[in-house]
């Protein structure tokens, strides 16, 4: 986008001029998008005949457009067909409309299968003129050598917990306390922590919270009065996050003694720090309960009852806190 923006400052582009406008609507002329798809029988032209794909087709284009960060996933197994490849080189072969660079986004390129990466090698070879050809990939090795041999790698570091931060707070208004908690969670990875936003994280952790708060108040009663109220462990998505936050509830006390600095739940240090102080809690019996959690994973898996494991969780807690 930034190649043919018109307004671009120290090498970024400005999001509001006409050819940043099209690029991020994903309908610029001079801009061709390939992901890996079901068959749908592309015309060189692009048009779609397998017309029982095209809705699906259309709301893929509408999430990466509306919501990119989010995984969108087809009915069927996708992938990057020879058919779809022919109507890149198609594409490519015409004259370009109005802005200064061809731009050629192929997404997932890792899973282009080997007749699609062999008929792709010779535009990769001789690229048209004023035509910029970017490959995507998470898994690199994944694909031939023949096509790495031909293009440039360019590796994207994690980013710093600060500009994660600042991007929450900024971009999608969320407080201080969430933004640097799911900016420490997702590792450097800014795609990660915009979905932990969308993923009902607070539900889970509020419960990780509560098991740790129950148990180290040894309100047994009060537990079976609270696991009576929780209907959002009935899904896997919940319980398996609600893992997720204990884990990281867990490597936290470890942190509150060596490392506070890199503490993760940060609104939570009253807790954490009266944990550590009243009771008798070890790092062996932290990291044995860690372990522990994925056996839990499994149960969650063969649908074991989810009251069940909560209250495992709960006594395993219990156990290691040891008031």
């Amino acid at each position: 986008m930034a190649i043919n923006c018109s307004n671009r400052e120290d090498g970024s582009p400005c999001g509001h001029c006409n050819s940043c406008k099209k690029f991020l609507q994903l309908s610029h002329p001079d801009f061709v998008y390939l992901f890996p798809t079901p068959n749908l029988k592309l015309t060189p032209d692009g048009e779609i005949r397998e017309t029982k794909f095209i809705k699906e087709f259309n709301a893929y284009i509408k999430a990466k457009i509306e919501t990119p960060w989010d995984d969108y996933k087809f009915s069927v197994a996708s992938e990057i067909r020879i058919g779809s490849i022919r109507m890149v080189q198609s594409r490519l072969s015409l004259t370009k409309n109005e802005a200064k660079k061809r731009i050629c986004i192929i997404e997932n390129a890792d899973r282009m299968n080997n007749n699609t990466a062999n008929a792709f090698l010779k535009t990769l070879e001789e690229p048209p003129e004023d035509t910029v050809i970017i490959l995507t990939t998470s898994k690199p090795n994944a694909i031939l050598p023949t096509i790495l041999s031909r293009c440039q790698r360019v590796s994207f570091n994690s980013l710093t917990q600060q500009v994660i931060e600042n991007i929450l707070v900024d971009q999608f208004s969320l407080n201080a306390v969430k933004s640097r908690t799911f900016s420490r969670i997702s590792y450097g990875n800014v795609e990660t922590a915009i979905k932990l936003i969308n993923e009902d994280l607070d539900s889970s952790r509020s419960i990780a919270l509560q098991l740790f708060k129950l148990a180290i108040a040894n309100k047994d009663i009060d537990f079976l009065e609270y696991l009576a109220t929780i209907s959002t462990v009935k899904q896997k998505k919940v319980l398996k996050a609600v893992c997720f936050n204990i884990n990281i509830f867990l490597m936290d006390l470890i942190y509150a003694k060596e490392k506070p600095d890199a503490i993760i739940n940060v609104d939570s240090l009253e807790l954490i720090n009266s944990i550590i102080t009243s009771s008798n809690i070890t790092e062996t019996a932290i990291y044995s309960l860690i372990n522990k959690l994925n056996n839990v994973l499994v149960m969650i898996e063969l649908n074991v009852n989810q009251k069940l494991i909560i209250t495992f969780l709960y006594n395993r807690i219990k156990k290691i806190v040891k008031v």
